[in-house]
């Protein structure tokens, strides 16, 4: 966030992206092999589907890699499956990839989507579907977002044209609420659906991820010990202009140097290291969005 930070210097994200530009071009180069296969006589997509993909069927001896090479195929009929893989790992890596390391956020990527497959095995072992994709990895990854900064706003394009405003949390809200409706449907009433759903794998990726942030995230965390020298007391942070208390409003605002406001941050960013980002105040929040908006021009 502020590079003039000397402990922050090795923490950019935008060294730690390209997990996320291997993870997507691994999932589109598999698609297109998909494809390619297809178009060339080797099968139908579908039998490829069929083929790599994760049914209990076809699970006998030596069969296990189907674990791995079911994330790696997506509908060929429904491109919007991989779509929403590719556009949930982008939008995730951004708020992720700075605070995990590469290594963890591919882990906790692929673990959700295991585990995903292995709940949905069990449940719909007798069914003959076959799992195909890594969407309940994107729940694993959603979800922990979802816990770390559950209520920062995004705006998102809705089918790439309608511009919608969402929280983290409120969207998985909603996802696992037509999770919830589609296990009810399906798993206990026995009905069908007129589209293939893996709502159990998503709702066991979401979990692996709420149990990561549970469980091991302040492990996982790439923020190092801020040095002694580093830290400024609570007592610097004392907010200005539409950010101040009640009583000093009587006060008029002076100016504050960008020393100062470097400082002020100084003292959020040590509590997001020590608490993480959902701990922050809305003061603090918008001191934030101050500090980026005046020390990006003064660089």
């Amino acid at each position: 966030m502020l590079p003039e930070r000397p402990y922050l210097r090795g923490n950019s994200p935008a060294g730690k992206s390209s997990v996320v530009l291997w993870l997507v071009s691994i999932l589109l180069g598999g698609f297109l092999i998909q494809l390619a296969l297809g178009n060339a006589g080797r099968g139908t997509p579908d039998a490829i589907e069929a083929s790599l993909g994760l049914r209990a069927d076809d699970l006998g001896p030596g069969n296990a890699w189907r674990f791995v090479t079911f994330g790696w195929v997506h509908s060929s009929a429904n491109l919007l499956h991989l779509a929403g893989v590719v556009a949930g790992l982008v939008f995730t890596g951004r708020t992720l990839l700075p605070l995990l390391s590469p290594v963890r956020f591919a882990l906790l990527f692929g673990t959700a989507n295991l585990i995903g497959g292995l709940v949905w095995l069990g449940m719909r072992h007798d069914t003959g579907e076959i799992l195909v994709g890594s969407t309940a990895g994107v729940f694993g990854l959603l979800a922990l977002v979802a816990s770390i900064d559950p209520i920062r706003e995004y705006r998102v394009l809705v089918f790439f044209a309608f511009p919608v405003t969402i929280r983290p949390r409120q969207l998985l809200t909603s996802l696992l609420a037509v999770d919830l409706a589609a296990i009810v449907i399906v798993d206990l009433l026995g009905r069908e659906l007129p589209f293939a759903f893996a709502a159990p794998a998503h709702a066991a990726g979401a979990l692996v991820g709420w149990s990561y942030y549970r469980f091991a995230h302040d492990r996982g965390s790439t923020a190092r010990e801020i040095p002694a020298e580093e830290r400024l007391p609570e007592a610097a942070l004392v907010p200005t202009g539409p950010m101040q208390a009640a009583d000093t409003r009587r006060a008029p605002a002076r100016p504050v140097s960008a020393a100062e406001l470097r400082a002020r941050v100084d003292v959020v960013l040590d509590k997001i290291n020590a608490h993480g980002i959902a701990s922050l105040t809305p003061a603090e929040r918008r001191l934030l969005d101050e500090a980026r908006n005046r020390l990006g021009h003064l660089r």
